[in-house]
């Protein structure tokens, strides 16, 4: 399996393009680099005087979960590592997306192995990789869907088509719509799963592995009661041999752990927006967007109530679901979050601080977005009595089949100019077989034209009054005919060299779907289906640099 480097051709924030290449331009929001050896020891050393959790209780949950998700022997012994003081956790964690969701997933739980298999040998104790299964996330419209494209990992043409009619990827969800605001980890697996899993299976290619991925999407969803554990199934059958913990906070016993904690929020409720607002502010003076909002009332708290994911707002003194007449004073929440606690979950700004209470997480591994979030986060970790992390960026991939490989090798092309997207593409292609530049023959006709038509105004003294706008007129009526013309032009091109048309439609789509990054569009089931599992055994081998790297993989026919 052979990689290349794109680390310079993606698009990334400007506070995560300056964290991967430049940290100390942004050293102060955070506690520790990434690309520093010395950082994992000085959080190690910290946990050491600092992380105090019922482990016991801790792993005694989590075992019974990943039994639940058909773990094997690799996930039982980290579990029980996990027990022993003195060992350390690289965490991730995703929303529970239908068939694992997007690509990026599965990549951070890569990312999170190979990490947590570098710090061990670095640092000389047991490090364990631990999945944060977001399974509270209210947001279906998030969750629900993959996008897909006939032919990845096959021989299947694409079809033809000319203008907006491109072969775009086609949105596949699922069919119904829960009511409300449901956690994921609370919508049940049902005939839609398994009627998304069928159209999914119609854009498999047809291989001696095609079989295999639809019994592994179906047996999953079989033994699910809820869309979060699906997603925990399928991800443990597809890196628990690598000793991954999953991890789901709807668990009882986490949600026990972690009352204090929400009692905390509760307690530093004003503390927390201050903090939050502050740093909002600096990180704008300093050029960046901020992450969150720091919102009148705010709580980062939610509660289920009659089935539904509700914030918490603070209001005239009380704190209030929001849509429900129901409130409580401060004491009444405080008590309910010690009796209770199953009744709260975290905001996006307060999960990662609960992660690292229950947790002895040396590293989180992160995507752009996520670091981004962080980095207003430092003053929130004060108040919890917390440091954060090492914030660990999540490698990227871009999987080039060989099929679009030999297009871009027909065309000369590397995946660079394929980036560009598909007109800039064709216009130079096109200019190459036809021998001429279209685009260009037609802008020094424009120019000819517009010189020419002021001259013949000049000339007939058409400077001022009726004559002045007519001629305006005129010249936008000839402008228009000859863009007219140049379309047509470009249309009649795209079907003469047709067969050029489609291979290079669809390589722009299979490595830049929708002008998106392929893994934050693409499941990995096509992929599945189309090479094996081979390929990600290999990406999982693979070293890991203390940095963020973007690589293009070639993949083969087994």
């Amino acid at each position: 399996m052979r990689k290349q480097s794109l680390d310079g051709i993606m698009n990334h924030s400007l506070l995560f393009s300056t964290y991967i290449r430049d940290f100390s331009q942004v050293g102060q929001l955070y506690d520790h680099n990434p690309g520093d050896i010395t950082s994992y020891r000085e959080r190690q050393e910290w946990l050491r005087r600092e992380y105090r959790q019922n482990q016991e209780t801790l792993v005694g949950e989590l075992t019974g979960y990943n039994r639940l998700l058909g773990c094997g022997e690799a996930t039982e012994e980290n579990l029980v590592r996990l027990s022993k003081e003195g060992t350390l956790a690289v965490v991730t964690g995703q929303q529970a997306g239908v068939a694992t969701g997007p690509l990026y997933t599965v990549y951070k739980a890569i990312t999170t192995i190979q990490l947590a298999g570098k710090l061990e040998a670095e640092l000389g104790v047991p490090v364990v990789p631990v999945f944060w299964v977001a399974s509270e996330d209210h947001d279906y419209q998030e969750v629900n869907h993959i996008y897909a494209l006939r032919g990845i990992g096959s021989q299947v043409k694409v079809e033809e088509v000319w203008g907006k009619r491109q072969p775009l990827p086609e949105r596949l969800a699922l069919a119904g719509y829960p009511i409300g605001r449901p956690p994921v980890g609370e919508i049940p697996v049902d005939d839609q799963v398994f009627g998304f899993i069928a159209g999914l299976g119609s854009y498999l290619p047809e291989t001696a592995h095609k079989r295999e991925v639809v019994q592994l999407l179906e047996d999953t969803a079989k033994a699910s009661s809820n869309l979060a554990e699906w997603f925990g199934r399928l991800m443990t059958a597809l890196l628990g041999r690598y000793g991954l913990i999953m991890a789901d906070p709807m668990l009882p016993g986490l949600r026990r752990l972690l009352a204090p904690f929400f009692q905390q929020a509760v307690r530093g409720r004003a503390g927390i927006r201050e903090v939050l607002e502050k740093t909002g502010k600096s990180l704008q003076e300093m050029g960046f967007e901020a992450a969150f909002e720091a919102e009148e009332g705010l709580t980062g708290l939610f509660t289920v109530q009659g089935g539904q994911r509700l914030p918490v707002t603070y209001l005239g003194g009380k704190y209030v679901p929001r849509g429900l007449t129901l409130a409580w004073d401060k004491q009444e929440l405080l008590e309910l979050a010690e009796k209770a606690p199953d009744r709260f979950s975290c905001s996006a700004f307060l999960r990662p601080v609960a992660q690292d209470v229950l947790f002895p997480t040396v590293a989180y591994v992160g995507g752009p977005g996520e670091i981004a979030y962080f980095g207003q986060l430092k003053g929130v970790y004060r108040i919890f009595g917390q440091q954060m992390p090492v914030v660990f960026p999540r490698q990227g991939y871009t999987l080039v089949e060989p099929e679009t490989e030999q297009i871009l090798g027909r065309h000369k092309l590397g995946i660079a100019d394929v980036h560009s997207g598909l007109e800039k593409l064709l216009a130079g292609i096109l200019q190459d077989v036809e021998g001429k530049d279209v685009r260009g023959i037609f802008s020094q006709a424009r120019e000819s034209i517009t010189r020419e038509h002021v001259r013949l105004m000049e000339q007939l003294g058409g400077t001022a009054g009726e004559l002045r706008e007519l001629g305006s007129g005129n010249l936008g009526r000839i402008l228009y005919q000859l863009d007219y013309l140049e379309k047509k032009t470009h249309q009649q091109l795209r079907k003469k060299h047709r067969v050029l048309v489609n291979e290079l439609q669809f390589a722009v789509q299979a490595l830049f779907p929708k002008g998106r990054i392929q893994e934050r569009t693409f499941n990995i089931a096509p992929y599945l289906a189309g090479y094996g599992w081979s390929w990600l055994d290999r990406l999982v081998a693979e070293d890991i640099e203390l940095g963020f790297r973007h690589w293009a993989v070639f993949l083969e026919k087994e």
